[in-house]
């Protein structure tokens, strides 16, 4: 994943698939979830940290569908970016990933994050999710 916490190879962003940011510590399930978001046609661009994940978000806000992110994170919380999140694009679509419901994650649902994906995610779901919420299908419904 690189330093920066940049996956370079996903940043091939194709306005007719949808584009999924990923935010998680774990370089394993980041790999993981490209892999399998790839073989439904979903552009992934994938970051370990938060001010990675902020800096490319700024930058390209416009491109990105849906974001999935983790609760713990080293540097700064899942929260803590979600807002920041919200304050370049107020309608930026977030699932929230962890291994436990609890108050951090209702506070990020009442404040507008879309959905919470309990790990392990259910990637069937998942990928049915993106693709409602990105109103694009995937190419393996073609």
């Amino acid at each position: 994943m690189g330093s920066q916490g940049l996956a370079p190879h996903s940043i091939d962003v194709q306005e007719e698939h949808p584009t999924v940011v990923l935010v998680d510590d774990s370089d394993f399930l980041l790999t993981a979830m490209e892999s399998l978001f790839s073989t439904a046609s979903i552009v992934t661009v994938c970051f370990s940290n938060g001010p990675a994940a902020l800096e490319w978000f700024s930058e390209n806000y416009q491109k990105v569908d849906v974001v999935l992110l983790d609760m713990r994170l080293p540097g700064m919380s899942g929260p803590e970016i979600f807002e920041k999140m919200k304050c370049i694009d107020p309608e930026v679509k977030v699932a929230v990933h962890s291994g436990e419901f609890n108050p951090e994650v209702q506070t990020m649902l009442d404040r507008g994050a879309l959905r919470f994906l309990e790990k392990p995610i259910n990637y069937t779901e998942t990928i049915a999710w993106i693709e409602e919420e990105s109103g694009i299908a995937s190419a393996s419904k073609h």
